[in-house]
């Protein structure tokens, strides 16, 4: 018989004992008093552990080799053994019933149990012995298993391809800067956008300039002003009076002599090249610098020897050609720019198109010199008004929602709900003075048939593929004919159970 051994410790007392046997499942309970150990349990706490034991159904047995204990349990009628080993190879006491269990009178088995066993279980009816009843049966199980083969095995897909066609519209549109809002009557917010553009450009030039080749020369007249001689360096410089005075040097040292009115003839060459240096008699009247105080000059002959050629020079017409291309070019180049930066399908109005401000404008040559090209750079600051392509996108598709025809829906794109319209202006849109812009928008969308595929269901569910086929082209316009693939390819019939039939509608 099992035994359920509990070794006790030194801090084990009444409740962590009875708790420890509470954990039994054994019909006995053996206590090991562990050698040299000293247990803190009272004789009234062993005979606590017996009614413990009974309660759990239980006998209680001690191994001590404490004489006290043993005496104790032995006035309990406890059993007691000399080891673990021997309390499982020596039989046990027959533990003692209480008074009243010992004086209760025992009833009597009863006489026939085979009797009693067959009123409580009525015979079988012979038919239910019966083997054509059996097969039955069993024929009965193998259709009921083949029925739910027949509902759950099959997988059917049927592929359907719609009638589609092009919706088409065109919407009369007003962009209005007032507006936050897109209208379904085609009144939608005229927005507004800046940008800066720089660049060049280069035109060859058409005009031509006079070119200094040659300096003229001749001679100055000096005459004294003062009793005492003057010394005229080398570089003196004389010219006419007037806005535009021409100047020459002196080409050599001279000397007037002591006394008013003396003269002396200096050599000079004018200070710049061309043909301006070619002077009439006596228009050089001034000197420069401190000599002018004590000293008068003419020329006594013309002067003579200054040349000038031709040269290529932009003209003005060239410089307002220029900057007109380049103004246009940019503008180009801005309204690019500005699509490029906007949402995607946005149409930017041309007519409102123009420069803020001009923040750089550099011509090379600048304006009164020589050159064979002209090139001007510029950057320059532009403001436009636009129509978002988000805008033009929801108008459209409120547009073609509200005039689409019964029976269709809007063909699904590859990845999103349904394929989003297409749009472009028709004309080119003309803005009045208060900024309202109209313009015309055409406007178009792929739509197709609907189908109902839960009626596809019930046209197709249990039928041969030709009869379902012959429904389904019965009911719905295709552009193409359905098809039908069934799993295993094999099997006759498309499924009893519609959630084993899928329906793709391409």
């Amino acid at each position: 018989m099992k035994t359920h051994l509990l070794v006790l410790e030194s801090h084990d007392d009444l409740i962590s004992v009875k708790d420890k046997m509470s954990w039994a499942k054994t019909p006995r309970i053996l206590l090991i008093w562990p050698k040299g150990e000293r247990i803190a349990l009272r004789p009234l706490d062993l005979k606590m552990l017996q009614r413990q034991a009974r309660s759990l159904g239980a006998t209680l047995g001690l191994v001590a080799r404490d004489p006290r204990i043993r005496r104790e349990a032995a006035a309990l009628g406890l059993p007691v053994f000399a080891s673990p080993r021997a309390a499982q190879s020596d039989p046990w006491p027959v533990p003692k019933l209480p008074k009243r269990q010992r004086t209760a009178k025992f009833r009597k088995s009863p006489a026939d149990l085979r009797a009693l066993r067959d009123e409580a279980r009525p015979a079988q009816a012979r038919w239910q012995a019966h083997p054509l009843v059996r097969v039955g049966f069993f024929a009965l199980g193998v259709l009921a298993a083949l029925t739910l083969a027949a509902l759950f095995l099959p997988h059917a897909e049927i592929t359907l391809s719609p009638e589609s066609k092009i919706q088409e519209l065109t919407i009369p549109v007003a962009a209005d800067p007032a507006l936050k809002l897109v209208y379904i009557m085609g009144n939608i917010p005229a927005r507004a956008t800046t940008l800066e553009n720089a660049g060049s450009q280069q035109i060859p030039s058409t005009g031509a300039a006079a070119v200094p080749e040659s300096e003229a020369k001749g001679v100055a007249r000096f005459r004294n002003l003062t009793a005492s001689k003057i010394q005229i360096p080398l570089g003196a410089v004389v010219q006419t009076l007037g806005a535009a005075s021409i100047r020459f040097v002196t080409t050599q040292e001279a000397e007037v002599a002591a006394g008013v009115g003396k003269t002396v003839d200096v050599p000079i060459e004018a200070l710049g090249a061309g043909a301006g240096g070619n002077l009439e008699v006596d228009l050089i009247q001034a000197v420069e610098g401190p000599l002018g105080l004590s000293l008068s000059v003419t020329n006594p002959a013309p002067t003579s020897g200054g040349t000038s050629g031709q040269a290529a020079a932009p003209s003005p017409a060239d410089r307002e050609r220029l900057r007109r291309a380049l103004m246009e070019t940019l503008r180009a180049q801005a309204r690019l720019e500005m699509l490029a930066s906007l949402p995607p399908g946005s149409l930017v109005f041309p007519d409102t198109l123009k420069n803020v401000i001009v923040l750089e404008e550099v011509y090379d040559p600048p304006a009164g010199e020589t050159g064979a090209s002209l090139s001007l750079t510029m950057r320059v600051k532009f403001a436009a008004q636009y129509a978002s392509g988000d805008d033009l996108s929801e108008l459209a598709a409120l547009a073609l929602a509200a005039a689409l025809e019964d029976g269709f829906s809007a063909a699904p794109a590859e990845y999103s709900k349904s394929e989003p319209p297409t749009f472009h202006p028709i004309g080119i849109p003309v803005t009045d003075e208060a900024g309202r812009t109209v313009f015309q928008l055409q406007v178009e969308r792929r739509i197709r048939r609907t189908v109902d595929a839960r009626r596809v269901l019930s046209l197709a569910q249990g039928r041969g593929a030709e009869s379902a086929l012959a429904r389904l082209n019965g009911a719905f316009a295709f552009s193409s004919p359905p098809q039908i693939k069934m799993s295993p390819a094999w099997w006759p019939w498309l499924p009893l159970a519609p959630f084993r039939i899928d329906v793709v509608i391409q």
